[in-house]
């Protein structure tokens, strides 16, 4: 699925990178015009923007912390976790990306593989009032 989004973004002008743990993943990524860093850390730096879309709780808090997005990211970076992770996981995170100047906001999708193929995905995004963003190029 998260090669379609990112695709898609791709296509709409946005500027994309992506890191996957997936050599088949990053072709993909490649052949859509995506640039394919060899590290998460690497793909996040300088990004406004830093999606997440991950299995589950564990992992995308093991990303944020341990993997060092919450350190190397930009102070005014807004990361858009579309993972289903446990709310108070998310909150936690949350909390977390404040204190280091960040925005975490909670955004998982519904639409499934056909539904980021056809750029028709539904965001439920769970953020302060303060935090409702509109995305620009």
């Amino acid at each position: 699925m998260g090669n379609f989004m990112a695709a898609n973004l791709k296509k709409a002008g946005f500027s994309v990178s992506g890191f996957d743990l997936s050599e088949k993943s990053l072709e993909v990524a490649r052949k859509n015009g995506i640039s394919t860093p060899k590290s998460a850390i690497e793909a996040i730096k300088n990004s406004d923007y830093i999606i997440t879309m991950l299995p589950n709780t564990l992992i995308v808090s093991d990303l944020m912390e341990k993997g060092g997005v919450f350190e190397n990211a930009k102070k005014d970076a807004i990361i858009i976790d579309s993972s289903t992770i446990e709310p108070f996981g998310a909150q936690e995170l949350h909390k977390k990306a404040k204190s280091k100047g960040l925005t975490f906001v909670d955004a998982p999708v519904s639409g499934g593989v056909v539904g980021a193929e056809n750029a028709s995905l539904v965001f439920m995004v769970g953020a302060e009032n303060q935090e409702v963003f509109t995305v620009s190029k």
